[in-house]
């Protein structure tokens, strides 16, 4: 690849470096084809929660910094719940299990809605109609709306 070039694109096995793009039939099969390796990973890019964490946190982390005041991190915060030493519990084990010392705030609502929809935070009662029936239940009621 000559990076001396004006315009460089490199997209898996797809490389091009020139200092024009092509123009007419030739610039639009490149454009068209250009645009099919690219924009599936822009996207993905763009629309990644990760981004928007990473991003913000760099803003926030610049603003901080150009006021001379210590960024907030990704830690965890307390939610003041009666199940937080539970929870506290699974995220640091979720953590390890990642590979992380310490867990974040990813973890910590990570873990709470897995605890939450999963019927662990609250205790259950038996009595509780089950959630399969509940469903059927609402499709057959929707099924006799004309």
């Amino acid at each position: 690849m000559d990076f001396a070039k004006q315009h460089i694109l490199s997209a898996g096995d797809f490389e091009f470096a020139d200092d024009g793009i092509p123009n007419g039939a030739d610039g639009d099969n490149w454009r068209k084809d250009t645009r099919k390796r690219v924009e599936p990973w822009l996207s993905a890019l763009f629309q990644s929660d990760h981004l928007s964490l990473l991003v913000g946190s760099g803003m926030t982390t610049a603003v901080a910094y150009a006021c001379g005041a210590k960024a907030a991190g990704m830690g965890t915060v307390a939610f003041g719940t009666p199940h937080e030493k539970e929870l506290n519990a699974h995220i640091t084990k979720k953590a390890a299990a990642m590979g992380r010392g310490e867990p974040n705030l990813e973890d910590q609502l990570s873990a709470t809605f897995d605890q939450a929809f999963s019927g662990k935070l609250v205790p259950q009662d038996p009595n509780d109609e089950p959630a399969s029936k509940l469903l059927k239940r609402i499709q057959a009621a929707r099924a006799a709306v004309p």
